[in-house]
């Protein structure tokens, strides 16, 4: 009888685990749904009801989505069509303000009519970079720049205004702050936002502080107001699209400019919060820890490590992916799949790139990631960007604080890297992690996919393949060679940054390739220079793969061995292999 219930249950249990697995599929698809991801759709196959009930909520989804993106439509044209009266009105009241013929009675409602228009004027502009940012078309061009000038700046333009209101308007600017990557106009425009706010919502005789420091690892802006506060309920909500709160000065506004200082943080991979209550004011802080592109420039940890390689001379870090990629994490990480004979992770679906972010993130605080290849390879995310943004700073975040790259073969001790030999560090700590993040940030990678089929040849053990990281979000990138003929090299190639390689050797690698070419023609009884001069016999031929490989265990990239011995890359890369 025991035996006879415990079948009963496991048999019960076998056919109530897919069920359950199904109904969690769809739970968590309403609840993106509910979250603003339109277009999510539940993975459940079937002709039952359940499978019914998925199709409804998917079709459901995909018809939201479609009347949103008529709503986008219909404000973006509105939007477009008022700007040209708006800008016919503007420029006749500042003619007629300008010449002196309103007659006295009529100068009030003149000015009325110009603060109107420019209040409508902002309205619209705001508008209009709502829609590019729901479009995913805000321009963002990051450069090394200084924060305290932007503040500084900002903070003289709302001197006078501050003035006008009976405010005291108080900088406390830190000098001397460091450069960081940053947008410098969309940062002017998120600080002036935060301040405008601030002015706008405090009393006469109140004060707005405006403070911009480095805390540590932090470079952030804070704005703190003595105004009418926010309360509790509204704070979840206070960077929501036309989301205002109720204040008692009837103070003008559309909702739209910390949603807009939210989207410019966002795309620098920053965050902007709040801290607040009723009656005692407000503080908006811009703060960016080392993961961000605000945040503090350091030194290379691994210089003496030998962890990084270089491509069109910025540096990335890197490793081999293995015949079968394998992640060392549970659950749902298994949605990565391979395809073909390259063996590469492809998400199915954006419900399957959810699922792996969560199992990362989730693993990234019990403890170790040990990730093998092109799992984190940002082009490989590419595809499912075009259902909406991907958090690829998120993910980054999470597992590059606790991770350990290992090739397969070397066990972590050695490995393979485009024929070049590198030796993986493991990162152990979180503050490693601070220093690995801090100098992936400030050497950004750049190569370029070749577009002649015929250059693959060479070029895909990796000198040109595949080293692409996307402009505005990625702080850092594990890397391995990949196929140029996968939809997902091409797609990489459309919005990746594309630079070619620098000509020539890097200055700090030309003592030691002189030694070796020395120390080798000597050894070779060859003439001085015939290694980079030649031409070359048989023995010259041997002493030079013997220089390559001596340079490649020295650390010359594969690239700098070439150009100084004025051969292509294929025959150093057959020496590195010889």
């Amino acid at each position: 009888g025991g035996a006879a219930a415990a079948v009963g249950l496991l048999a019960a249990f076998a056919l109530s685990e897919p069920l359950t697995r199904r109904i969690v599929r769809i739970e968590k698809a309403v609840a993106d749904i509910g979250e603003g991801k339109l277009g999510t759709e539940a993975d459940v196959r079937g002709s039952d009801e359940v499978a019914r009930l998925a199709r409804g909520v998917n079709a459901m989804s995909v018809r939201l989505k479609e009347l949103d993106e008529m709503k986008r439509l219909f404000v973006a044209s509105v939007t477009h069509e008022l700007r040209s009266p708006l800008g016919a009105i503007q420029a006749q009241a500042a003619e007629m303000a300008a010449s002196g013929v309103v007659p006295e009675g009529e100068r009030d409602m003149l000015s009325r009519i110009q603060r109107n228009a420019a209040r409508l004027e902002h309205f619209v502009a705001s508008l209009l970079e709502m829609a590019r940012i729901e479009r995913g078309e805000l321009e963002f061009s990051p450069k090394p720049a200084s924060l305290g000038p932007i503040v500084e700046d900002v903070v003289l333009f709302f001197t006078a205004r501050a003035r006008e209101a009976g405010l005291t308007l108080v900088p406390a600017i830190e000098p001397d702050l460091p450069s960081a990557p940053l947008d410098p106009d969309l940062a002017t425009q998120a600080v002036t936002n935060l301040l405008s706010n601030a002015i706008k919502y405090t009393r006469s005789g109140g004060r707005v502080e405006v403070s911009a420091k480095r805390a540590g690892d932090v470079l952030e802006v804070a704005v703190k107001d003595s105004g009418i506060g926010i309360p509790a309920e509204a704070l979840a909500r206070l960077f929501t699209p036309f989301e205002r709160v109720k204040n008692p000065l009837n103070a003008q506004g559309v909702g739209l400019g910390l949603a807009i200082t939210k989207a410019i943080m966002d795309k620098h991979a920053g965050s902007v919060s709040v801290t607040s209550s009723p009656n005692q004011g407000s503080t908006f802080t811009r703060g960016q820890t080392l993961q961000l592109h605000f945040g503090v420039q350091g030194s290379d940890p691994f210089a003496s490590k030998g962890k990084w390689n270089f491509f069109g001379g910025f540096r990335v870090l890197v490793c081999k992916m293995p015949r079968k990629p394998r992640l060392y994490s549970p659950g749902s990480l298994n949605h990565i799949i391979s395809r073909g004979n390259r063996h590469q992770e492809v998400f199915e679906s954006p419900n399957q790139y959810e699922d792996f972010l969560g199992s990362l993130e989730a693993e990234a605080n019990k403890g170790w990631i040990e990730i093998h290849g092109n799992t984190l390879m940002p082009n490989h995310w590419h595809g499912i960007a075009r259902e909406g943004p991907v958090p690829i700073g998120r993910v980054m975040q999470a597992v590059l604080t606790k991770f350990a790259v290992r090739s397969n073969k070397y066990n972590g001790r050695s490995g393979h890297v485009f024929q070049g030999r590198f030796k993986s560090y493991l990162i152990r700590s979180d503050e490693e992690a601070k220093e690995v993040l801090r100098y992936i940030h400030y050497n950004p990678v750049r190569a370029r996919l070749v577009e002649d089929p015929a250059k693959w040849r060479w070029s895909s053990h990796g000198e040109y393949a595949g080293a692409v990281a996307e402009r505005l979000t990625v702080t850092g990138l594990i890397l391995s060679s990949f196929s140029p003929d996968t939809a997902i090299a091409r797609a990489a190639y459309l919005k990746f940054m594309s630079t070619p390689p620098p000509q020539g050797v890097r200055p700090d690698c030309i003592p030691t390739l002189d030694r070796l070419a020395g120390t080798v023609e000597r050894q070779s009884n060859l003439p001085a220079g015939s290694l980079r001069e030649g031409p070359l016999g048989d023995q010259g031929r041997l002493a030079r793969n013997r220089y390559i490989r001596l340079a490649a265990e020295a650390g010359v990239p594969a690239r700098y061995i070439a150009a100084y011995l004025k051969v292509s890359p294929s025959t150093v890369f057959s020496a590195m292999r010889s």
